[in-house]
């Protein structure tokens, strides 16, 4: 087991500016020689955060990586990115993600009964024993996954429905490579847990098509049963992620706080929500509709709003400022550091510094070419760019004894924090 945080106790200040506080861990699984038939063929880089003063961990929110060497490559940077590391904050739950070395088929992975759903175990175990957090072997998950990411999160919900406290699946299920739905078990457990397919309108007739046709038909056949399943369709992608972590993010809050059991390392999940049933009328696609017969299920009317506002242009309201930095630091040629708590329903989008009647926005612009501007930017498959950026700016032509620093944080709807003045950094 290799912990990450050596690093922040030998370069402290870099460390501090990169990762925001917190714990993280690293666990490498090599691909086997010669594996045995049922081994996992796959080799896999998990990582965890888990933040700071958390003495029992209620959770474990993961985010799963799709098909392909370039979604797999950044899977794992999911653990630094500051806005899901605030849903996990929120409910003392570690964020957890991974990223496999596939050199073959994805279904060799994203079928979790390939050995991914062991692989996955294993590495719990072991941040279990390496964190001092015991109960990260036990403690239930929230899922969210992208493409293969999706099928994998979704069979999961099959496979571990005692397990789950809710799933988001961005452009995937478990009816799309390797197996079919109806091979999957589907116990009462599993026709409670929370469901929720998103896909992009585009997708319907690109190369990946079929995600889209065997998704309704998988989504109607849950709530022909009473399952607690919905979906949403974005207006403005294919494929791409694009906000739908804004969605997402509020989805997964909803049934944390519902479900999570109340006392923290206790197993047993409580019942989900409710919730409310959205008619065949509130689907503007034609085509859809049928799929609609029995309803789309929604945790609660609040997010009934959020999924109409998303529905018809990807909007959202958010009228709370974000919570102000923390341990804002000025060194003397005028290094400023911060650390801060994402907004959990917006994100963070920049920081603006003053200092002697001057001002700085970063980012300068919104290069964030899938949406809504982001400090940390924003992939394909909803993780950060790389390299992380650092939480500090360089002061051009810092004078020191010239005025007071400050910081402002920004979230994705324009809103600021207080301003917070820096301290000399010692």
């Amino acid at each position: 087991m290799k912990k990450i945080l050596p690093f922040f106790c030998v370069f402290f200040l870099a460390a501090a500016a990169l990762f925001a506080d917190g714990t993280y861990y690293q666990k490498y699984y090599p691909a086997p020689e010669n594996p045995a038939p049922g081994v996992f063929v796959y080799g896999a880089d998990w990582r965890i955060w888990i933040p700071p003063g958390v003495e029992t961990l209620r959770g474990v929110v993961v985010h799963q990586h799709g098909c392909g060497t370039a979604s797999a490559e950044r899977g794992k940077d999911a653990v630094y990115d500051l806005h899901w590391q605030a849903l996990a904050r929120k409910y003392d739950c570690a964020l957890m993600a991974v990223s496999y070395e596939q050199t073959g088929e994805c279904a060799l992975w994203c079928d979790p009964r390939n050995g991914s759903a062991q692989s996955f175990l294993t590495a719990l175990d072991d941040f279990a024993k390496e964190s001092g957090h015991p109960e990260l072997a036990a403690v239930p998950w929230a899922l969210w996954g992208h493409s293969g990411g999706a099928q994998w999160c979704g069979s999961m919900t099959h496979l571990y429905p005692e397990r789950i406290v809710a799933a988001w699946l961005r452009s995937g299920h478990s009816n799309t490579i390797g197996h079919t739905f109806d091979s999957l078990p589907s116990t009462p457990e599993f026709f409670q847990t929370p469901i929720l397919f998103n896909i992009g309108t585009a997708e319907r007739e690109g190369d990946l098509r079929l995600i889209w046709h065997d998704g309704f038909p998988l989504l109607a056949k849950v709530r022909a049963k009473g399952g607690k399943i919905g979906f949403l369709i974005d207006p403005h992608t294919d494929h791409e992620t694009g906000d739908s972590r804004y969605p997402a993010i509020r989805f997964l809050d909803e049934c944390l706080a519902a479900r999570l059991p109340s006392v923290p390392g206790e197993t047993a999940l409580r019942p989900a929500p409710e919730g409310v049933v959205l008619s065949a009328d509130d689907v503007a696609d034609e085509a859809v509709k049928p799929y609609a017969e029995n309803g789309i299920w929604l945790p609660s009317e609040g997010f009934a709003e959020v999924w109409r506002r998303y529905a018809a242009d990807c909007s959202f309201d958010d009228r709370t400022p974000p919570p102000p930095a923390r341990g804002v630091r000025l060194s003397e040629s005028g290094l400023l550091t911060w650390d801060l708590t994402a907004d959990p329903e917006s994100g963070f989008a920049g920081v603006e510094v003053s200092w002697n009647g001057r001002r700085w926005r970063i980012p300068e612009e919104n290069r964030n070419p899938y949406g809504r501007n982001l400090f940390q930017g924003l992939q394909y498959s909803d993780t950060p760019n790389s390299p992380i950026r650092p939480l500090e700016f360089q002061i051009p032509e810092y004078r020191p004894g010239a005025g007071p620093v400050t910081l402002t944080v920004f979230n994705t709807c324009g809103l600021a924090s207080e301003p917070v003045r820096a301290e000399p950094d010692r």
